[in-house]
């Protein structure tokens, strides 16, 4: 049979053809309502699979869609990249953290160009074990932004597979700065609270030294008064060292008081009237009647403030216990030398004292650790000089009560000069 025309009329199919019958040679006209029928049904599944089609393409596209606007509001950096490294699609956050813009996107960014230099060949292994089928629970990372400041990061990521095979990498990218600023805090604090334990125990040690030195003093020549029969001469200068073991003991209990009233913000401060260059003498007298004193602690008088200028508002029971303070570390290290006291107005608002000796000093390192509790100059050589290591917490604690600062300026074998300044109210 050989076709000549064939068409669709009315929905029919219509077929014009030549055959040959009984050796003759006819045309004739077939119409194929079958066909025709076929057509048709295959025809309407088409459409029908070209709108299913169609629907799933645009809800994927919705989908698509309701995914990019749900990582763009995430606080966190969302990322794709193809099998290179080259960024598919960063959410608003990446921009943001990394300081880069859309357009440098449009030309092309790379993962590992967001990794410190150091961090990059960590970065391949990582991928390399993703490809191979590994699990990956995060790595950290040393991010590197557009201007070169780095920053630590975890990164999460997972493979993207099409038909059995990687075509890239989605993740997460999360900014761990305050973490590691956390954990700093953490590992300082540990390591502050161990330090504090061993200068308690230290305390706790020196403290029981310190109680029982005196203690044993009053003790045993309390007995020899007893015991021996002494003559009066010989029991006069037993009572002056079971005086002067009842001084120490007495100052080592108000050094106990004195630093947990501190600690737990109980002191109390009581300013009056006073004259500083009244304190200044007195507390001169005091301390140079004593033989430790004589001929080696000076008063410096030239910028003493004179008349009404003198009169202050004052803690004086607290200043007096701060120079006390002040001058007696200064005898306790200085061997053969002088201190000096004195005094001078700062401003029209500070007034500021001194105590200077030419002792052993102090090395720079150590100057801040002076001030903390329980400790001593020679916590960081050796253990040469008694005391509980209190004086000086408890002299910052008050001043700090009193609106006043302390500070000091020494050199190993060449001396010390203690300041403090308090507040000047002229009354």
């Amino acid at each position: 049979m050989y076709i000549l025309y064939e068409a669709w009329v009315n929905h029919k199919f219509y077929i014009i053809a030549l055959i040959i019958i009984s050796g003759m040679l006819a045309m004739v006209l077939v119409y194929t309502s079958q066909l025709s029928k076929t057509i048709t049904m295959r025809t309407s599944e088409l459409s029908k699979t070209i709108g299913e089609l169609e629907y799933a393409i645009t809800s994927l596209q919705q989908d698509e869609l309701r995914y990019k606007e749900l990582a763009e509001l995430l606080p966190e950096v969302v990322f794709e990249v193809d099998i290179t490294g080259k960024f598919l699609f960063v959410n608003r956050r990446g921009f943001e953290k990394f300081n880069y813009s859309a357009d440098d996107f449009e030309k092309g960014l790379f993962a590992y160009n967001m990794l410190a230099q150091e961090d990059k060949s960590k970065f391949f292994q990582n991928l390399e074990r993703l490809i191979r089928g590994e699990k990956s629970r995060g790595n950290e990372y040393k991010a590197q932004r557009s201007d070169g400041a780095t920053f630590p990061v975890l990164i999460y990521t997972s493979t993207v597979i099409i038909e059995n095979k990687v075509t890239g990498f989605r993740g997460v990218l999360v900014d761990i700065t305050k973490l590691k600023e956390t954990e700093r805090g953490l590992v300082f604090a540990k390591e502050r609270a161990e330090e504090a334990d061993k200068l308690k125990s230290r305390f706790l040690a020196n403290i029981s030294h310190e109680i029982r030195t005196p203690l044993n003093g009053i003790i045993g020549f309390s007995e020899l008064m007893l015991s021996d029969n002494p003559d009066e001469d010989k029991k006069l200068e037993f009572l002056k060292i079971i005086i002067d073991c009842g001084y120490q003991l007495s100052n080592i209990v108000n050094d106990l008081l004195d630093i947990s009233k501190i600690e737990t913000g109980q002191v109390d401060i009581r300013n009056c009237i006073s004259n500083v260059n009244m304190i200044m003498d007195e507390t001169f007298s005091i301390f140079n009647s004593n033989s430790k004193y004589n001929n080696i602690l000076t008063l410096n008088t030239e910028n003493k403030l004179l008349g009404d200028a003198a009169l202050i508002m004052v803690d004086e029971t607290r200043l007096r216990q701060i120079l006390a303070t002040l001058i007696n570390n200064a005898q306790k290290f200085t061997h053969n030398g002088k201190i000096e006291l004195g005094y001078s107005l700062a401003s029209q608002n500070r007034i500021q004292f001194y105590v200077k000796d030419n002792g052993i000093g102090i090395a720079k390192e150590n100057q801040e650790l002076i001030f903390e509790r329980f400790r001593q100059v020679n916590d960081f050589t050796t253990r040469t000089y008694d005391g509980t290591g209190l004086g000086l917490a408890i002299t910052k604690g008050l001043l700090d009560k009193m609106h006043g600062n302390i500070w000091l300026e020494s050199e190993v074998g060449k001396g010390s000069t203690f300041f403090f300044s308090l507040p000047y109210k002229n009354s």
